[in-house]
C-alpha cells in the first residue's frame, strides 16, 4: 500500500488542528458579521417609546435619587439594567446610539458565547444557522438593540442556561463552577422579572433531565437558590413597586393575568421562547448520552467510518 494511502487511513493530528483552525475561522467571521449589524441596526430600528425611560435612569443626578424612583415604580426596571445603563452614560454618553450600542454589547456577546458553544457541542454549520437564524428574526433585533434591558436579559438567560448544561454533565461538579452558576441565577432574577421566571424554568428543566441521565445531585440543585437569594435583595423595592405604588400595582397584575392562555400575548411569549430551545437542546443532551462521556452530536462521519471506506479504497490506490 502507498505511503499516500497510509497517511490518509491514519486520523493525525494535523486534521483536528485543522478543524479546530477552521472552527475559529468561522466564528470570527461571525463575530464581525455580527458587529457590523449591531452598528447599522442601532441606527436603523425607529425610536421606541421605553427608550425615554432608560434615558432618564442614564442622566439621573445621584444613584440614590434612581433607585428611589425606581423604587416608586418610575420605570419598572430592575437594578441591575440601572446600574449598568447609568455607569455606561457616564463614560460614553447618553446618545441614543449610545444607549442602543450598551445593549449591542450584550447581544455581541451573546453571538460569541452562544457560537462558542453551539460548534463545541454540534459543530460549527450548525452554530452558524443557529446565530444567524436568530439574527434574522426581526422581533429578535428591535427588542435586543433598542436601549432597554432585553439584550442583557438575553445574554444571562444563554450563560444560565449552558451553565446549567454543564451541571448536566456529571453528578459531581465542582464548587467553582457551582458558585459561578449561582452567581449567574442572582443576575438574571436582578435584571428583569421575567429573569426569575427562567431561572425557574431551567431549574425544573435540570431536576428533570438530570433524574433522566441519573446524574441528580442535591448540590447542583442548591446552585439554582442564587436566582431567590439575589432577588430577596430587591424583593422590598419589587413589592413596593407592584403591590403599593397606586401607578403601578393593578396593571401589573392585570396584564399579567390576562396574558396566561393567550398564545398571542407579548408575555406568555417572552416566557416560552426562551424555554422552548432549552428543552429542545436538553433533549438532545438525554438523546445523545451514553454510558461514560457524551460525544458530541457529529455532524460529519466518524473517523471509524472513514477509515473503513479508505481501507476499502486502498486497493485502487497501489
Amino acid at each position: 500500500m502507498s505511503s499516500a494511502a497510509n497517511d490518509a487511513m491514519t486520523p493525525g493530528a494535523a486534521g483536528g488542528e485543522e478543524g479546530f483552525i477552521s472552527s475559529r475561522r468561522i466564528r470570527l467571521y461571525l463575530s464581525i458579521f455580527a458587529t457590523a449589524y449591531v452598528l447599522l441596526f442601532c441606527q436603523a430600528i425607529p425610536t421606541f417609546i421605553d427608550e425615554a425611560y432608560s434615558y432618564n435612569l442614564a442622566t439621573d443626578k445621584s444613584l440614590s435619587h434612581m433607585f428611589s424612583a425606581l423604587r416608586g415604580g418610575a420605570d419598572g426596571s430592575f437594578p441591575l439594567y440601572a446600574l449598568l445603563v447609568y455607569g455606561w452614560a457616564k463614560l460614553f454618553g447618553s446618545s441614543e446610539f449610545s444607549l442602543r450600542l450598551n445593549s449591542g454589547i450584550f447581544v455581541l456577546l451573546f453571538v460569541w458565547q452562544s457560537s462558542r458553544r453551539l460548534a463545541r457541542h454540534f459543530g460549527p454549520a450548525l452554530a452558524v444557522l443557529a446565530i444567524l437564524f436568530a439574527l434574522a428574526d426581526g422581533a429578535f433585533t428591535y427588542g435586543t438593540l433598542q436601549a432597554r434591558f432585553y439584550g442583557l436579559v438575553i445574554f444571562l438567560f444563554s450563560l444560565c442556561f449552558w451553565s446549567t448544561w454543564d451541571l448536566l454533565q456529571s453528578k459531581t461538579t465542582t464548587h467553582r463552577r457551582q458558585h459561578w452558576h449561582a452567581l449567574i441565577c442572582g443576575l438574571l432574577c436582578l435584571s428583569h422579572p421575567l429573569g426569575v421566571v427562567y431561572a425557574a424554568i431551567l431549574g425544573a428543566l435540570y431536576c428533570l433531565f438530570s433524574v433522566a441521565l441519573k446524574r441528580f445531585s442535591f448540590s447542583n440543585v442548591l446552585a439554582f437558590l442564587g436566582g431567590p437569594l439575589f432577588f430577596l435583595l430587591w424583593l422590598p423595592s419589587f413589592l413596593h413597586q407592584r403591590l403599593v405604588n397606586p401607578y403601578t400595582k393593578n396593571a401589573w397584575w392585570c396584564q399579567a393575568w390576562a396574558s396566561i392562555g393567550n398564545s398571542r400575548s407579548s408575555t406568555t411569549n417572552c416566557c416560552l421562547q426562551p424555554a422552548r430551545p432549552a428543552f429542545v437542546f436538553m433533549s438532545l443532551r438525554v438523546g445523545t448520552s451514553g454510558e461514560g462521556k457524551q460525544p458530541p452530536i457529529p455532524l460529519r462521519l466518524p473517523t471509524e467510518i472513514r477509515a473503513s471506506s479508505l481501507k476499502r479504497c486502498s486497493f485502487f490506490i497501489r
